[in-house]
């Protein structure tokens, strides 16, 4: 995956898995004036290469020279942001695709595969409740699609934004046997209330008999819920 901002303006957002892709955008500068950049990649399957290429009105495409980048203005360039962990196990984490064929929803709730708020690339899932606090609706990975071994301690990770959440949201996993009843469960961080995109996790270890971990994305009450981003890994 990879995105770009200039002087704040994000030009590029392709933060998805995919093959070695030529992604562009444009944005006016102007000669001798320095400009903020920011650049973000990550790899998740082999083959990966980041280049950070310029061209303009009388400069064909170039790998941007050295000795026009500077520091950032604090003195020292800061260091870069960790990328996701290579070993994500979770399916369509970023939910670029068909959320429904690896997820799905449950409860009194209105769900759906949304473009009107993503932490990274263009969709999210979204769950909107009007129910009474206490009452629980949920996007969670189906049950016999993410396999388990008993004994190992797994973390799961997305990104969440809440409006007007009235109890809470929060990311849970839990731990089912070979005929699918459910052994543990483990609740991790929560969110509430209109709260921009913030990142929540769980940690858990399976107990003797699992086969297989389900993660699950929960909004007790009524609100909205997005989530995006996901990440499953084994410790």
């Amino acid at each position: 995956g990879i995105r770009l901002w200039v002087n704040g303006v994000q030009v590029i957002n392709n933060w998805t898995d995919h093959p070695p892709t030529e992604n562009s955008g444009a944005i006016g500068l102007t000669a001798g004036q320095k400009v903020d950049l920011k650049m973000e990649f990550y790899e998740n399957g082999g083959g990966a290469v980041a280049k950070l290429l310029w061209s303009g009105p009388s400069t064909g495409k170039q790998v941007i020279p050295t000795s026009q980048l500077y520091p950032a203005s604090g003195g020292s360039t800061p260091p870069p942001p960790p990328p996701p962990p290579s070993g994500n196990l979770a399916r369509n984490p970023s939910f670029e695709s068909d959320p429904n064929v690896d997820y799905f929803p449950y409860g009194s709730g209105t769900f759906s595969w949304a473009t009107d708020a993503a932490h990274g690339g263009t969709h999210s899932v979204k769950t909107v409740s009007v129910q009474p606090a206490g009452t629980l609706t949920r996007w969670l990975s189906k049950t016999t699609s993410l396999s388990a071994q008993p004994g190992a301690s797994y973390t799961a990770s997305a990104w969440f934004k809440s409006m007007n959440a009235t109890d809470h949201g929060v990311i849970t996993i839990n731990f089912w046997n070979s005929a699918s009843q459910v052994l543990s469960g483990v609740d991790g961080g929560t969110i509430s209330g209109s709260t921009d995109w913030k990142q929540l996790s769980v940690s858990g270890t399976a107990p003797a008999g699992t086969a297989f971990i389900r993660v699950e994305f929960r909004l007790w009450g009524s609100g909205t819920l997005w989530t995006d981003d996901v990440v499953l890994i084994k410790n």
